[in-house]
């Protein structure tokens, strides 16, 4: 080893030493984000495995025949756990937070849907209660009722005993229509006519089977998750939220170390430190060099933990994921040197560099995923480091990218290295002011 790189290695020995043997360090960066990563991996696993079911309140005050079948159809669906109550009950529970959907049912629903079917403006009212923070959930409930209550109408009007009265009234209607050409009118009635005697000339044992018909949806939904080969959605989950975590607590450990630059200057340690025969570079290439190595082994922990306890898969380029594990390691340690350049206080620079850091893992979609945020709230994320950082983990996972769009971003994060490291060295201060 050469003269010049013996106090450079000794400075970066040093500083893993110091980081090691300081236990809240060492939390804050290995065991915090393992703890965090894995209950969110475990929340979102559940989920994406079909797991849970989305809990629903139903309050039937009709009770007739044609809502009891759509309750049923509801309880069958298995995509819901329902639970019938009562309407009072129904509200007191969504709004201390017990419940996060409930439906009403009014009385008189089952005499009026059959002639809302045929275009009457007497329609039954629905409401559903639904807790603000669980618009997803309440969104799904909605088009779920809307397809079995759907069926359930179609098949009470034509073969059930209100599909009569709906019918007659339907027919009463058309004529008061106004605006319908006279062709149409005329096919109309002839339609209903010819349901109501089919209805007449068929045997009650018949009608029995012919209650099985019921409009329903002409198609069938397919779901394909578009993700790198053999990867499985709990997986994917599991990789999103360990990337989310390093990449926070990687900033989270950068910003530890910057605070203590500020303290060692406040102490004097930097200005007997520049008397000895280093150069200024080799004491601030040492420092970042050092938090490198620690960010670098907070991935290598965090994303081999993921792939032992929760089948993380590296899909995409393994030359790729090193590259921006590397550029992002490289770019937290910088932000690290621009704290303590920038900052005056170690006080003052922790409480203001956490909020940043924060704010800048929000946008980087570690917490909430992207298309949540407007267009040009996405766009603008392409200025933040962390956009790239979980883009580039994501990429190398789930998503399966080569090596060249993960090179990309990982040029982005080397732009970000360059730009801190930059405007940490020009402002860096040796001395209290």
């Amino acid at each position: 080893m050469s003269l010049r790189l013996r106090p450079f290695a000794a400075l970066v020995r040093k500083d893993l030493r110091v980081f090691m043997s300081d236990k809240r360090s060492v939390i804050l960066a290995f065991v915090a984000p393992l703890v965090l990563a894995s209950v969110f991996a475990s929340m979102t696993s559940g989920a994406a495995d079909g797991g849970s079911k989305i809990p629903v309140l139903v309050a039937d005050d009709d009770q007739g025949t044609l809502t009891r079948k759509v309750v049923a159809a509801l309880s069958a669906d298995p995509n819901l756990a329902v639970s019938e109550t009562t309407t009072s009950e129904a509200r007191g529970r969504v709004h201390a937070g017990e419940a996060n959907v409930a439906v009403l049912i009014p009385r008189g629903f089952g005499a009026s849907a059959g002639k809302g079917f045929f275009g009457s403006t007497d329609k039954p009212e629905i409401t559903f209660l639904t807790d603000p923070t669980h618009a997803a959930e309440a969104g799904m409930v909605r088009g779920l009722f809307t397809q079995h209550a759907i069926q359930e109408t179609s098949r009470d009007a034509f073969s059930g005993p209100g599909g009569l009265v709906a019918m007659e009234e339907a027919e009463h209607q058309i004529d008061k229509a106004e605006g319908v050409p006279f062709p149409l009118r005329q096919a109309l009635k002839v339609m209903f006519r010819d349901v109501k005697r089919v209805r007449e000339q068929t045997p009650e044992s018949d009608q029995a089977a012919a209650a099985s018909f019921g409009f329903t949806a002409p198609f069938i939904a397919h779901e394909e998750t578009v993700a790198a080969k053999g990867q499985v959605d709990h997986a994917i989950m599991a990789a999103h939220s360990f990337a989310g975590m390093a990449v926070q607590f990687i900033l989270f450990a950068s910003v530890e170390a910057g605070v203590g630059l500020l303290t060692e200057r406040q102490k004097g340690l930097w200005r007997r430190l520049r008397a000895a025969p280093v150069s200024k570079g080799i004491i601030l290439g040492s420092k970042a060099v050092s938090q490198t190595l620690i960010a670098l082994a907070i991935l290598l922990v965090l994303f081999g933990f993921g792939a032992i306890v929760f089948h993380v898969r590296f899909s995409g380029s393994l030359a790729g994921f090193a590259l921006v594990a590397i550029a992002y390691a490289l770019t937290a340690s910088t932000f690290g040197l621009l704290i303590a350049a920038l900052g005056k206080t170690p006080q003052a620079a922790r409480g203001i560099s956490v909020m940043t850091v924060l704010f800048m893992v929000l946008l980087g979609g570690a917490w909430v995923p992207m298309f949540l945020f407007p267009e040009w709230l996405q766009k603008a994320t392409l200025a933040m480091p962390t956009r790239w950082a979980v883009d580039g983990f994501e990429g190398a996972t789930w998503r399966g990218l080569s090596f060249l769009p993960l090179a990309t971003k990982a040029a982005a994060l080397f732009a970000f290295a360059a730009l801190f490291a930059t405007l940490a060295v020009a402002r860096f201060r040796w001395e209290e002011e």
